[in-house]
């Protein structure tokens, strides 16, 4: 029997009911996948499914999941930059959108402090909704529709060069020579870039890029192994059993690497030395941008690539 859908209302629209629990992250799209590793614990306090609070384009990725009742939407912008005003006005937004309503866990009501935070931000969003633990015992989930017939297992590698912005992106020079380190290698293996059209185009991979959720896991699930960024497409694969390798720069893996063991973060700055990107030092002065000096090196990438093409991986294992 398939597993009843959430339903999805709009926040605004729909008063909250007196015994309605509810969990809210309004975006980006990693966190919320992320945060739904919280929903077995809060289900399990409360003793029946619950209400996510978020915005539209991260309905897909909750629709499925079998501890959620409803999805709560909520149509606003989001912006490119949080300010502190912002800030400020996320940690009440709960109190806006239901007013005197208690059963609101609002992921939101405390911006994390990057610079002295020495774990990982499932664990500030924890202990933001009374929960407990390291953060290898949270794990995210996501189901999807069945795999589409244009999605089937193969010889192939993913890839992706997204980032919620420019300076997360591994230099476009060092994907050229990943790639002909490759094919050299595995001249019969081909690559399928995934992520958004707003994503650099990687030179020689086919593009897939605008998938949506389902056939991104697919793609990612049915792959050998899959090397991206730190962007949502490394939180999507942790959802699967594909080996990945996750590139980090400007961010910290400590703080923000996907939660799954077959994900091998590389790179990335200590969450107490940002200055180690030239792009958040230099480039004030000079007005010019060099790629973090965080970032892995292709001989690096290459070798974790290697490592990851040859574990064995259950592609056609169903979620």
């Amino acid at each position: 029997m398939a597993a009843r859908r959430a339903e999805v209302v709009d926040s605004r629209a729909v008063p909250a009911g007196a015994d309605e629990v509810m969990l809210l992250q309004l975006w980006h799209l990693g966190d919320v996948l992320n945060s739904t590793a919280l929903l077995p614990a809060l289900r399990k306090r409360h003793g029946r499914r619950l209400t996510f609070v978020t915005t539209r384009p991260c309905v897909g990725l909750l629709r499925n999941h079998p501890d959620l009742d409803r999805i709560r939407v909520v149509d606003f912008k989001v912006p490119g930059r949080v300010t502190p005003d912002a800030w400020r006005w996320l940690s009440g937004i709960h109190e806006e959108l239901f007013p005197g309503h208690n059963g609101v866990y609002n992921l939101h009501r405390q911006a994390a402090d990057l610079k002295r935070m020495s774990w990982h931000i499932i664990e500030h969003w924890a202990a933001l909704a009374g929960l407990d633990g390291p953060a290898e015992s949270w794990r995210p989930y996501f189901r999807p529709e069945a795999a589409p017939e244009h999605v089937a297992p193969g010889d192939y590698l993913v890839v992706g060069n997204g980032g919620t912005e420019p300076a997360k992106r591994w230099p476009a020079a060092r994907w050229q020579r990943l790639l002909a380190a490759l094919r050299e290698r595995h001249p019969k293996l081909t690559y399928i870039q995934l992520g958004t059209h707003a994503d650099p185009v990687i030179e020689g991979a086919q593009d897939r890029r605008g998938a949506t959720f389902d056939e991104g896991y697919w793609w990612i699930a049915g792959a050998r192994a899959c090397v991206t960024n730190d962007s949502f497409i490394a939180h999507l694969a942790a959802t699967t059993d594909c080996p990945t390798v996750a590139i980090f720069g400007p961010t910290s893996p400590l703080q923000f690497r996907p939660l799954a063991a077959h994900v091998t973060p590389l790179g990335g700055h200590h969450y107490r030395t940002q200055w180690a990107c030239t792009r958040n030092l230099m480039g004030r002065f000079i007005g010019r941008h060099w790629p973090c000096l965080a970032f892995p090196t292709v001989s690096s990438v290459f070798a974790a690539t290697e490592r990851a093409l040859s574990l064995p991986h259950r592609r056609d294992q169903a979620p």
